[in-house]
């Protein structure tokens, strides 16, 4: 028997890319609403976060579906000026459970974490680290959420 998902390396992404759809918009929603559908079938996890104009997101999973996700997203018109920030392996999941958690804010939630923290405040000029530990600090305070629980299903109140 083969290796099954749980067996498989992971790997990871980290980018940050410029909105092309207006924030808290249909376009902007439709964006977490597949990621939900694309991630929970192909095995991915991540976070992805909005401020302003900007997107910075995390994703992990399994190499061939992360390969078809990056093609997918660079391939995507919804945003532009795409630029890695991070990428590699990863031993484990540092975002199990979540198909894709997210932010989208209009005020500056990451300059205000950043300065808290005495560090450089422009999420332009973030580090891997700075970011991750920002998305990890949002979800622990209950300010991100998951795709699945922040956007009704169709039919359901």
């Amino acid at each position: 028997m083969g290796p099954t998902l749980q067996d498989a390396p992971l790997r990871y992404w980290i980018y940050r890319s410029r909105a092309r759809v207006p924030a808290l918009s249909a376009d902007s929603t439709l964006i977490y609403l597949q990621a939900r559908n694309r991630n929970a079938v192909d095995g991915l996890t991540g976070y992805l976060h909005r401020e302003g104009d900007l997107f910075v997101q995390y994703i992990e999973g399994p190499p061939a579906a992360m390969d078809r996700l990056e093609s997918a997203i660079r391939a995507d018109r919804r945003h532009d000026r795409i630029r890695s920030i991070g990428a590699g392996e990863v031993a484990a999941r540092r975002f199990d459970g979540w198909d894709m958690a997210f932010t989208e804010v209009e005020r500056h939630l990451f300059t205000t974490y950043q300065r808290h923290r005495g560090r450089s405040e422009a999420i332009e000029d973030a580090r891997e680290e700075e970011i991750l530990a920002f998305m990890r600090e949002t979800i622990r305070i209950g300010q991100a959420q998951t795709v699945r629980d922040a956007v009704p299903r169709t039919g359901t109140r």
